[in-house]
């Protein structure tokens, strides 16, 4: 009897050796195809130069994304520190790492240093990329077979040059972004998103700074809205509009789509906007008493659950799932999109 039971038991540890072979190969097989279906990217915005932005950045680094956004407001220190800032950024996310720029406010006049040399240290690395890298450009993703388009722009910004960046209907500007939003759809991209650095959600502020015009735009065409400036994290509920008045922003309830879940969202039932100006430098309060509060599924500031981290976006054809990351603090926020 010992010796048959002694024989039954190897036979069970082979067996589930086995098993756990053709598991491991399997799921090596789903992870391999995962990796050629989809990409991973993060953004953020409002950095600054100090330990919560030291966080930020390492988290960034450990994350490992194939690229990552900046929403703009790098390091709010004087022209002339930009290079110092860059390898700053490098030092902590790898130098090999597509950090992509866009310009915020206090970078495009030079307020606190000059887009144009923090593109000069830390460049573009995407292929592709048309239009002009830091101020207003779209590249599509992955460079084989893409199926997401990124479009950044910089509404309202004013550049060293003079000139105010204005996407009003019928500007230049305006025309540009509707062909670059066009030509994705006529590429059959299954994802359209859009960056600027000013935003249209700030429950501490009440205004929409980019217009309802142009967000209105926005949220009929694509799919994702990231923004940052206001130094607050805030997750929108599936929109159809916006309505701003003389006093700032409006309430409707019809400009909610209808959605069963919180977290879990459906492609073409209402775009997506987020504002997360959560890259290190204060975060500021929330006014919980808002009316743009009702137009939020989620959000985080200075008094409820102050954090400073990114997002972190998983990127395949038929889904997007998303997550804050925090690098200092606990809050946390998780969604799906589903193609």
């Amino acid at each position: 009897m010992s010796k048959k039971r002694n024989i039954i038991i190897l036979s069970a540890v082979v067996l589930a050796a086995a098993v756990g072979l053709i598991s491991i190969f399997f799921s090596d097989i789903r992870l391999f195809s995962k990796d050629k279906e989809s990409f991973t990217f993060t953004a953020a915005g409002d950095y600054g130069y100090n330990t919560n932005t030291d966080r930020v950045l390492n988290k960034i680094g450990e994350i490992g994304p194939d690229f990552h956004l900046t929403t703009g407001d790098m390091n709010y220190m004087k022209v002339g520190d930009e290079e110092e800032w860059c390898a700053y950024v490098k030092e902590r996310v790898g130098a090999d790492l597509p950090f992509e720029l866009l310009s915020g406010n206090h970078e495009s006049d030079g307020q606190n240093g000059l887009i144009d040399n923090f593109v000069k240290c830390l460049p573009n690395k995407i292929e592709g990329v048309s239009g002009e890298y830091g101020k207003q450009y779209f590249f599509d993703y992955p460079s084989e077979d893409p199926f997401a388009r990124f479009i950044l722009i910089s509404p309202t910004l004013k550049f060293q040059s003079g000139e105010r960046y204005d996407y009003s209907p019928g500007s230049k500007r305006f025309g540009w972004l509707q062909s670059a939003v066009e030509g994705a759809k006529q590429k059959r991209m299954s994802w359209v998103i859009v960056v600027s650095h000013k935003d249209c959600f700030s429950p501490g502020r009440n205004d929409c700074v980019v217009g309802s015009e142009l967000m209105n735009y926005l949220i009929s065409n694509v799919d994702i809205i990231l923004q940052s400036h206001s130094h607050i994290y805030a997750r929108s509920k599936p929109l159809k509009c916006v309505v701003a008045g003389s006093r700032g922003m409006v309430w409707d309830e019809n400009c909610v789509a209808k959605n069963e879940l919180e977290s879990v969202m459906k492609k073409g039932n209402g775009a997506i906007a987020f504002s997360v100006g959560t890259g290190g430098q204060s975060v500021r309060e929330v006014d919980t008493n808002s009316e743009i509060v009702n137009y939020l599924a989620k959000y985080m500031g200075s008094n409820v659950s102050p954090s400073f981290g990114v997002l972190k976006f998983e990127v395949a054809r038929d889904q997007i799932r998303g997550e804050y990351v925090s690098a200092v603090g606990s809050f946390f926020d998780s969604f799906v999109i589903n193609n």
